[in-house]
């Protein structure tokens, strides 16, 4: 199997330096050093350092690794353990892109072009909402104007 190499990955997010984690099967070839790094992608999360907290996770998983193992670690990591999670899907049958979309990650298009990676980042999730506001609701002032 290939490695990916961490350097595209980190360059897509805009990364600019900070802790970072590796799971599965991406190399480092950043000047770097991992605050965590695991040959594996389906890391127990029971067995993550308790300290751990990273600017940002990548993980890819091999083609046999449990989507259920998955999801139980993106979860723990995107809870507790980084600020953004990169999941890169190229080695997945079958993704569970519903099941990635239930734990709040979105489809992009991959680095290098072949595929889709999954990104969780809280700041691209809370964008101001044009509706969510008081301008647009519970106004008493625009009780005698409209009536819904």
């Amino acid at each position: 199997m290939s490695m990916t190499p961490a350097s595209g990955l980190l360059e897509s997010l805009d990364y600019t330096g900070g802790a970072f984690a590796l799971f599965g099967a991406i190399e480092n070839d950043t000047e770097f050093a991992p605050a965590f790094q695991s040959p594996e992608a389906t890391v127990d999360p029971a067995t993550l350092p308790a300290a751990l907290r990273v600017d940002v996770a990548l993980v890819r998983p091999f083609t046999g690794d449990s989507e259920r193992a998955i999801s139980m670690l993106l979860a723990r990591l995107r809870d507790v353990h980084a600020e953004r999670v990169l999941l890169c899907s190229d080695q997945l049958a079958k993704p569970d892109t519903a099941g990635f979309a239930a734990l709040g990650f979105e489809p992009r298009k991959s680095p290098s072009g072949d595929g889709l990676v999954y990104l969780w980042d809280p700041a691209l999730a809370d964008q101001p909402r044009e509706w969510n506001n008081a301008k647009n609701w519970a106004n008493p002032e625009n009780f005698p104007k409209y009536r819904w």
